[in-house]
């Protein structure tokens, strides 16, 4: 008996040890469950909707039952296409339980895609397309900074909603992201990688804070008491109206008269009144610029949560980085996630190889058009291939490739895409460089999968182009789609852009070496009775490609750009289209606040352009045209 009672005293002391131990313990485990986010805050009890009040009031210590349940009412929602509701209820969970990544995810998803959709206006969508960027930036990443999915599926909404072309509005999400960050930081400079490289360590090296800036550099920090004391406000878009201010101004009277006939809110409208006024005034230009860099990156790390230091390193690593381009932030977050994968022990190799796919699917989007061109005053935006990143793309390629096999992609599935990218850059380089840099990239080709080609890099490099522009089943349609996209680039290019040279090369191209190849190899003997094989007269397309560009929605060709286009083009170009363009072109240019005549005025010699194919129908052939392209062109 006295044995049991001693079994059961000795019982007793062990439990209450182990409760005094749980007692002492208790407080860290707290602490550090509410430094993880992993409590709920009771005064949140008294802002919840009344049945998830009840519930959590209910379940008490059974919340993660709680939250499975409003979990599963989200999706019931989101399937019955009530997404505010649904959204509305995911924030209530990522309030309860915030190191639940799968509902940021589901939230900025909801936001950027599903209600993105569901509104009327390019505004509106906009919006909403930035709140699912913030909601993941400024919030989900924060509470769990080693998700890598939470990084991705930020690369993904970069490089899937803003980067690609798979929604209508996705040339206004694109002018207004290029805009935001060209007011953020400028126009990237021209050149090389060198001056790239030094503009982004010259955000990287700035002092962190003002307190720093006024000790290290002065003059900076009195320019900076300067700007804040005409008005403009302290943070993100106070630096974004100094660099509106800096764009406007290098277009004189005429741009400063634009931009503040564009604010229509008296105040603010006052406010860059005095910072045109003080940029009128002679000022310390290398304290201008310290200063600029200061609040510049102060706002990158402070609104838009990313690195100088990092931004400085992708660009030393893969070239000269245009951060106006969506593909650049795509590229940015998947770097991020590698890093926090690397910090978690047991990181999914699914989760760092669907990270380190998106940085090359970025480079590639870059390489293929990660050229921004952006006017500011006149409302011009366009992308073209970038021909500095095809040599980072490539390596970036062949690095993964090395890598071990995840069980997902192999060495050989990087190498059939190191392969397609080659046959995609030669074509490329040839148009944008020259024969001398596409001879690089075939010789790789050749080199590395000759093997594998059975002759088909044999062709001497003109021909291989070629075939490359022409290649596909349906040949004539191909044939007409690439004479079209390259008679566009001379339009866009050259014309627009006033660079002859540009569009002499994408002209001659199209016109000697695939429409004379075409006509020349593919229709011969193969003519039906209504010769369906045979392509318009050159001179036709390039008519047909300059008044597609000239009618396009506004939306697509801004009423500017059509405007300077009209005002470089040569004029027999001009008179070959005026007629067919008139009316509309003059209507579009009405309902956009523009005066046609002044916009689109009649081309010279009109009179005997008519008179003449009213008697004869000619018009002047490809051999004419082009030459004529040369020398006709207005200064």
């Amino acid at each position: 008996m006295s044995s049991e009672r001693g079994a059961i005293l000795t019982a007793l002391g062990l439990a209450a040890a182990a409760w005094l131990g749980a007692a002492q313990t208790m407080p860290a485990i707290d602490a550090r469950r509410e430094a993880l986010q992993m409590t709920l805050n009771p005064e949140r009890l008294k802002e919840l909707p009344p049945q998830i009040a009840i519930t959590q009031a209910a379940l008490g210590s059974f919340r993660g039952l709680a939250v499975d349940y409003l979990w599963l009412r989200a999706g019931r929602m989101q399937d019955e296409g009530r997404y505010y509701e649904a959204m509305e209820l995911a924030g209530w969970i990522t309030d309860l339980q915030p190191r639940f990544p799968s509902v940021w995810a589901f939230q900025a998803w909801n936001m950027a895609y599903n209600i993105s959709d569901a509104v009327q206006t390019d505004e509106e969508k906009w919006l909403w397309v930035q709140n699912g960027i913030r909601l993941l930036r400024d919030k989900g990443i924060p509470a769990n900074p080693h998700e890598i999915r939470l990084y991705h599926e930020l690369s993904m909404i970069y490089f899937h909603k803003l980067g690609k072309f798979a929604v209508g509005s996705h040339w206004y999400y694109k002018r207004q992201f290029a805009a935001e960050w060209h007011e953020l930081l400028g126009a990237p400079p021209e050149g090389g990688h060198s001056k790239a490289l030094a503009a982004m360590r010259a955000l990287s090296g700035a002092p962190r804070d003002f307190e720093s800036l006024a000790l290290q550099r002065p003059a900076a920090a009195e320019v900076l008491k300067a700007w804040w004391a005409l008005g403009l406000p302290e943070h993100a878009e106070g630096v974004r109206r100094i660099g509106r201010a800096l764009e406007f101004r290098r277009f004189g009277e005429r741009g400063i008269k634009a931009a503040l006939a564009r604010e229509t809110d008296p105040a603010r409208r006052a406010v860059d009144d005095r910072v045109y006024a003080w940029f009128a005034e002679p000022r310390d230009a290398g304290a201008v610029a310290e200063a600029l860099a200061f609040w510049r990156a102060l706002e990158v790390r402070r609104t838009y949560r990313m690195d100088p230091a990092v931004m400085a390193a992708l660009t030393e690593k893969f070239g000269p980085l245009d951060w106006r381009h969506p593909a650049a932030h795509s590229l940015y977050w998947a770097d991020r996630g590698i890093a926090a994968g690397e910090a978690v022990e047991h990181a999914y190799d699914y989760d760092m190889l669907t990270a380190d796919r998106f940085i090359l699917h970025s480079l590639q989007m870059l390489a293929f058009g990660g050229r921004v061109n952006l006017d500011l005053v006149n409302g011009y935006y366009s992308q073209s291939p970038d021909a500095r990143l095809f040599d980072a793309f490539e390596k970036a390629l062949t690095d993964a490739g090395a890598r071990k096999n995840t069980g997902f992609y192999s060495a050989a599935d990087f190498a059939a895409s190191h392969r397609g990218f080659l046959e995609w850059a030669v074509p490329q380089a040839y148009l944008l460089s020259g024969p001398a840099a596409a001879e690089g990239y075939y010789e790789k080709l050749r080199r590395m999968y000759g093997a594998q080609a059975r002759g088909a890099y044999a062709l001497p490099l003109e021909d291989f182009v070629v075939r490359q522009l022409t290649r596909g089943q349906d040949v004539i349609e191909h044939v007409r789609s690439t004479l079209a996209m390259l008679i566009q680039r001379a339009i866009l290019e050259g014309w627009a852009e006033g660079q002859s040279e540009t569009a002499q090369r994408f002209l001659r191209l199209a016109k000697d070496r695939i429409y004379d190849h075409y006509m020349r190899e593919f229709t011969a003997g193969r003519l039906t009775a209504r010769g369906a094989l045979v392509l318009p007269p050159f001179v036709n397309l390039v008519a047909d490609g300059f008044v597609q560009t000239m009618l396009s929605p506004p939306g697509a060709v801004p009423i500017p750009l059509k405007a300077r286009l009209w005002e470089r083009a040569p004029a027999e170009a001009r008179r070959m289209v005026f007629d067919r363009i008139h009316e509309p072109l003059y209507e579009q240019a009405r309902q956009a606040g523009w005066s046609p005549e002044r916009a689109f005025p009649e081309p010279p010699g009109m009179a005997e352009f008519r008179s003449r194919s009213s008697t004869d129908d000619t018009r002047p052939d490809a051999g004419e045209l082009i030459p004529r392209i040369e020398r006709d062109r207005n200064p």
